[in-house]
């Protein structure tokens, strides 16, 4: 059995768990242009972040409530962008959360982002969800003929 198979039946069941118990995690996922020049630093940023503020990293997620977070840095045609995925048993509520703490680590975190993606989350917190236009989740629904 493969790490992916692995981690996919892990996350099966933690989402399985969650329902059961009423809460079912939201997720969504952030696209924010990296500021010219500002790469290397925005590596370091999550270097440090995984490093020696993970302690605190873990603990800022776990009082938010974030389950799962992933980070991409993708270069396009036009520059670099920050691809961000988040889980959390409030999504709503993380960005405002997070946005409006005077915890050392997150008043660090926000000034991170500012800094390097130009994205203030206290602005972001006020803005209204993007649309969900498509979800498509495993299983097989239909059949192709051959």
């Amino acid at each position: 059995m493969g790490l992916e198979t692995v981690e996919a039946m892990a996350k099966h069941n933690e989402l399985a768990a969650a329902e059961h118990e009423g809460v079912a995690p939201t997720a969504g996922a952030f696209v924010w242009p990296v500021l010219p020049g500002r790469s290397e630093a925005w590596r370091r940023f999550v270097q440090e972040m995984l490093g020696a503020r993970r302690c605190e990293y873990e603990a800022s997620c776990q009082r938010l409530g974030i389950t799962r977070e992933l980070a991409w840095l993708m270069q396009l045609g036009q520059g670099e962008v920050a691809v961000l995925y988040i889980e959390a048993r409030e999504l709503d509520r993380v960005m405002h959360d997070l946005a409006v703490s005077d915890l050392p680590f997150d008043r660090w975190y926000t000034q991170q982002v500012r800094e390097l993606l130009g994205v203030d989350l206290r602005e972001l917190s006020t803005r209204a969800p993007g649309e969900l236009l498509f979800a498509w989740q495993g299983g097989k629904t239909c059949q192709l003929e051959k």
